[in-house]
Order: structure tokens, then C-alpha cells, then sequence
């Protein structure tokens, strides 16, 4: 008798499944209703694939010995070891729902780097933008293209290593020791990398210039760290500059990092009639034998740079804005930046105004504190002094938190010289 023939309750049954059924895998194949091989970090199926391979579960713990907990030997500096799984204050990070992995890893990466990587992927990579609200595509691009160029390129995954290492520091989870260790070290590989330039790498390079900004961060929020810190910062915006003139759009573009590098233009013409009366007022009538006489030209193309920001707040803050904010320093002239290395005033009193741009940003962990610190250095070394009156603007605005509040000092032409004289005094 064959089967067919068989009453029902006697056919042997054969499962439609051709494969047990798992709580574990990943999403992509979950989606797809395939077997998934569970494989860490990526399953086989989505490395074939060649997509984002993403587990609603993180990896099980592993145990570290004694030895290991003390001391993790990465590349060729002794770091130490901190747990990026520990818990830690929820300040500035969103809810992550899934836990994202690096699809491919590098066999000379150990067993911290890749935790350091874990978490750049689910906490940096998603806290790191400027804009208001969810950015997913150039989040997609941090965690995709820019890794991807990183494994290539040791420099760039040692800036992602100390930008990783930085967010843990600002969390409370890393001490600052560590932290300047992880920075000095991508500091010295990604000078080396420019220093030995090669084609191949001119995205990498790229970047890298990009990140080191927010890895320098720090120096603003670390109260031992010289003064004017925002110097080595217009110095990183020049390097940017001079690194993207090696690369062609067609670089940028082709390796899927393009997005990174926009940056709305600006209307100078426009911004000529933006340019705050005070702060005009510093610079008329500047006469032969002042050291600024030779220099004017570069101070009226700075200050119609500064015009445009004045232009486009006048509008209302938009995340657009931040961005004219932040690629500000790669408009000013050259001439400029060496001008604010040389600590000359009038240089410095534009400094301070564009500090007050800066703390407008939202609250992204590597910007807290960037515009409080700037103003504040600035105006130390200028009061008391002749620039008195002009200064009481952006003094007033130290302190201040509020978008509004500072909007309205922005916006204002003269605040109350009494109250800002008490600012300055203060601190």
C-alpha cells in the first residue's frame, strides 16, 4: 500500500521547514524566513548578501581573565581595558531598539577593539550628528562606508577608536587618562598617514580630518587645557581644506562618504548687510601703524562671512543652520586663521562672536561646552581693555543655555552694558 492510499491519521508527517525553527537569528533572515546560522558578527547569509547583518539579542558575555581585565595590548600602545557593556547615564544617548555589528572583521582586531566598535556602532554613530532629530542616512554612512575605509586604513579606525572612546568619557565610563591615550594615539597615526599620503588613502585622509574635530572636542570641556583652544580648531577646518583639494568630488562620491562633505555655500554680498553695527565698529577707521592696517582687506571678507550667519538666523534656527555654523571656518580666509594664531584682537572679538553661533548646537555630547569656552577664553584675554563695549555681547551670552535666550542676545545691538559687565567680572 503506498502512502497516498493511507488514511490521513496514518500518513507520516513531513514538516514544510526543512529546517528547525530559531528564536536567535538574525533579522535580515528572520525577514526572509531562511535558516540563519547565528554566526557572530555577521551570518553567513548576510555577509553573501552583502548587508547590515543586525540580531535583536546582543551576543552573550565572555569571560576575560585577570590578566586580560588589566591590560589589553591594542596595535603597538598598551591601553587599558574598559567594559563599553557596562551600564552607564542615559545623557545624550536615545534608546537603541537593536544592537548593530560590523559585518566583516579584520583578524589583527581584538577583543576590546571590537567592543570599542560595537559600541561606535549603536551609541556614537547615532549621537554624533548636528542636525535636530534622526539623520539615518549619514548614520548609514558612518556605520557602512566610513568602517569599510577604516579597515583599510589603521589611522581612521584608531579615530573612530578615540571619537568611541571620547563619547565614554563624556558618559563617565572611560577616565580621562584613557581617553587622552586612545586621542594621542590616532592623533600621531593620522599625522604619519598625512605625512606618507598616497593616493589610495586620499578618502580615508578625508575622513579623518573630518573626525579629528570632534576628537579634539575635549580640549574645550577639560579646564586644565590651555586657553583658545578654538586656534587648533581653525587649524583642523585649514587641514580639512587642504585635504579636500586632493580629493575630487569623484573620490568622495564613489566611496559613498559624499554626504559627509556638504556644505551650503555662502552669499557673501548678502552677508555684507547682515554685519552686526558694534561689531563694524571695531574695525573702522583703523589707521597706518596699526598692526591690522595691512590686514584689512582679510578682516572685511571674514566679517561678511560673519554677516551671513547673522542673515540666516534672522530666518530662525533650522538644522541647515548648524551646518552653515559648523563649515563656517572653511569660508574665512586663510590669512584669517593666521591672524587668530597671532592672538591679534580684532581677530579674537570675531572668534568670540562666532562662539555664540556655536552654542546654538543642539545637544550633541561632543559640542557641550565648544561655544561656552570659546567666549569665555576670549574674553580673559580682552577685558578689561578698549573692546570693552563690543565684548559685553557675547559675554552675556556665557552661561546662557536657552536657544532663545541666546537667539535674543544674537539679535540684540546693545544688551545691558551693567549686567554684562558683571558677566565678564565673574569670570
Amino acid at each position: 500500500m503506498s502512502p497516498k492510499d493511507l488514511p490521513d491519521a496514518a500518513k507520516p508527517f513531513h514538516t514544510k521547514r526543512p529546517h528547525r525553527k530559531t528564536r536567535s537569528g538574525c533579522v535580515n533572515c528572520k525577514r526572509r524566513k531562511v535558516k540563519c546560522d547565528e554566526a557572530r558578527p555577521a551570518c553567513q547569509s548576510c555577509q553573501l548578501r552583502h548587508t547590515e547583518c543586525v540580531y535583536t539579542q546582543p551576543p552573550s558575555k565572555t569571560v576575560r581573565s585577570t590578566t586580560e581585565n588589566q591590560l589589553i595590548q591594542h596595535g603597538t600602545a598598551v591601553l587599558p581595558y574598559m567594559d563599553p557593556t557596562a551600564g552607564f547615564s542615559s545623557r545624550y544617548q536615545a534608546p537603541i531598539p537593536l544592537v548593530r555589528e560590523p559585518l566583516y572583521r579584520p583578524n589583527d582586531l581584538d577583543m576590546t577593539g571590537m567592543k570599542i566598535l560595537s559600541f561606535y556602532f549603536n551609541d556614537t554613530s547615532t549621537s554624533f550628528n548636528i542636525f535636530y532629530g534622526s539623520d539615518a542616512d549619514r548614520e548609514g554612512i558612518l556605520r557602512g562606508p566610513v568602517v569599510q575605509q577604516a579597515f583599510d586604513a589603521p589611522f581612521l579606525m584608531d579615530m573612530i577608536f578615540a571619537l568611541s572612546i571620547n563619547h565614554m568619557e563624556v558618559l563617565g565610563r572611560v577616565d580621562s587618562t584613557t581617553a587622552y591615550l586612545y586621542r594621542a594615539k590616532a592623533t600621531s597615526s593620522f599625522r604619519e598617514a598625512v605625512h606618507n599620503k598616497q593616493k589610495h588613502t586620499y578618502a580615508a585622509l578625508a575622513l579623518g580630518s573630518l573626525l579629528m574635530v570632534p576628537v579634539s572636542s575635549s580640549q574645550f570641556r577639560d579646564h586644565t587645557s590651555d586657553d583658545l583652544h578654538i586656534i587648533q580648531w581653525l587649524q583642523l577646518m585649514k587641514g580639512v581644506k587642504h585635504i579636500m583639494t586632493l580629493v575630487t568630488r569623484a573620490t568622495v562620491m564613489n566611496n559613498g562618504i559624499g554626504m559627509l562633505f556638504e556644505r551650503p555655500q555662502l552669499d557673501l554680498d548678502t552677508g555684507v548687510g547682515y554685519i552686526p553695527s558694534d561689531l563694524a565698529a571695531v574695525f573702522a577707521g583703523i589707521q597706518p601703524g596699526d598692526p591690522d592696517y595691512q590686514d584689512q582687506a582679510t578682516y572685511r571678507e571674514t566679517l561678511a562671512c560673519m554677516g551671513t550667519l547673522y542673515h540666516h538666523i534672522s530666518t530662525g534656527y533650522s538644522s541647515l543652520m548648524m551646518l552653515r555654523i559648523m563649515t563656517w571656518f572653511t569660508f574665512v580666509p586663510d590669512r584669517f586663521t593666521e591672524l587668530v594664531q597671532s592672538k591679534r584682537p580684532r581677530a579674537l572679538i570675531i572668534i568670540a562672536f562666532y562662539g555664540m553661533f556655536l552654542k546654538l548646537s543642539p545637544n550633541v555630547w561632543w559640542m557641550d561646552g565648544v561655544g561656552d569656552r570659546t567666549v569665555a577664553d576670549v574674553v580673559r584675554r580682552l577685558v578689561p581693555g578698549p573692546f570693552d563695549k563690543v565684548m559685553v555681547i557675547p559675554a552675556s551670552t556665557i552661561g546662557v543655555h536657552g536657544r532663545s535666550d541666546i537667539l535674543h542676545i544674537i539679535n540684540s545691538v546693545n544688551p545691558a552694558l551693567d549686567m554684562c559687565r558683571a558677566v565678564i567680572e565673574g569670570i
